[in-house]
């Protein structure tokens, strides 16, 4: 699988919007679907995977898909061309990332995301089985002590799929997922800890074992997901005098060997990408999203992810963004990484 970023992306009110830096502008190269009107139905909270529910339908790029979340509860899977190919009902989720459980002779594709059930923070877990079906099912679920949450992210690292979920506290819990005996979802907590002035969301890099939190005022907690390493929480942050956004939410990514993370800025109108060397953290530049040279900028508040590498149309990577400001209702935008990169020069 190519290098992917998942995202997850969460709410920061700052005044004094206006002394950030002016971001660069690129345009949307494609959309979903808009929303009905009915408030339930807004999408948010997108993640992107590579391989399973294969579309067939000749000249179109897809082996992948786009899964969000709607206001009202359902898990919604589009193709890259923004066409619903399924809506799965359920709790609502605040934050879904996908990843994928290995088994024996195969792997299960799994779309899992925080929920609140009576002030508690719950993990729901949705599962797909690439082959003939190709169609995404409830799973099971990952009961918690946590409060309301606050952040999700899932990656298989070393062979294991990992699931990080944190709440409104600042609260950690990480866990191992597998399939049981009898084909049900079986989770351990493997470890738990808590993180001072946390921000919402996270990002797993899977090649070092690192996570990624924002932090609530500026830059980044780095912590481990290796089970025997030291996982206590280290702030990375720009060593520049420069005034730079408060992230919501981080995004992981590799391109050309370069480490980034990216977040939605505080103004809800740009993303930032910030470059990662070594132990310091070095911010990029932001950018804006329009749907075209002389169009209105996207307003996000729900949702930020990207991938990296070929995937569908896209030969050198997408980034999708909620566009809460969409005509009509919202939507998710695609905007391929290519622009994004040559705009900041990365």
């Amino acid at each position: 699988m190519k290098t992917r970023l998942a995202a997850v992306v969460g709410l920061f009110l700052l005044s004094a919007c206006a002394t950030l830096p002016t971001p660069v502008t690129v345009i949307a190269t494609g959309e979903t679907g808009v929303a009905t009107a009915d408030a339930r139905d807004r999408p948010g909270n997108p993640t992107l995977w590579k391989g399973g529910m294969t579309r067939r339908d000749p000249g179109v790029a897809q082996d992948g898909f786009l899964a969000s979340t709607t206001s009202g509860g359902a898990l919604v899977i589009h193709d890259f061309q923004g066409a619903e190919l399924q809506r799965v009902s359920g709790p609502p989720l605040h934050d879904i990332d996908v990843s994928a459980v290995p088994l024996p002779a195969s792997y299960a594709v799994i779309v899992a995301g925080t929920e609140t059930v009576r002030g508690r923070a719950r993990i729901g877990l949705y599962r797909l089985d690439p082959g003939e079906r190709e169609t995404v099912r409830r799973w099971g679920q990952i009961d918690t002590d946590m409060a309301a949450p606050r952040g999700f992210c899932m990656r298989q690292v070393d062979g294991v799929l990992i699931a990080v979920a944190m709440d409104r506290r600042g609260e950690v819990r990480q866990f191992e997922i597998s399939e049981g005996a009898n084909g049900e979802a079986v989770s351990r907590e493997m470890r738990r800890y808590r993180l001072d002035r946390a921000g919402e969301g996270c990002a797993i890099d899977p090649l070092s074992r690192s996570i990624y939190f924002s932090h609530a005022r500026a830059g980044f907690w780095r912590s481990t997901v290796a089970p025997s390493a030291d996982a206590t929480p280290v702030r990375l942050v720009d060593a520049s005098a420069r005034r730079l956004p408060r992230s919501r939410g981080a995004v992981y990514l590799t391109s050309n060997r370069n480490r980034y993370l990216a977040s939605l800025d505080q103004d809800h109108a740009a993303f930032s990408v910030w470059r990662l060397e070594r132990d310091s953290l070095v911010w990029a530049g932001r950018f804006e999203v329009r749907e075209h040279a002389d169009g209105r900028t996207v307003r996000s508040l729900a949702g930020l992810d990207a991938y990296g590498g070929e995937l569908g149309p896209f030969p050198d990577g997408v980034v999708v963004v909620q566009d809460q400001a969409n005509d009509g209702t919202p939507n998710l935008k695609f905007i391929n990484w290519t622009e994004v990169s040559r705009a900041l020069g990365l």
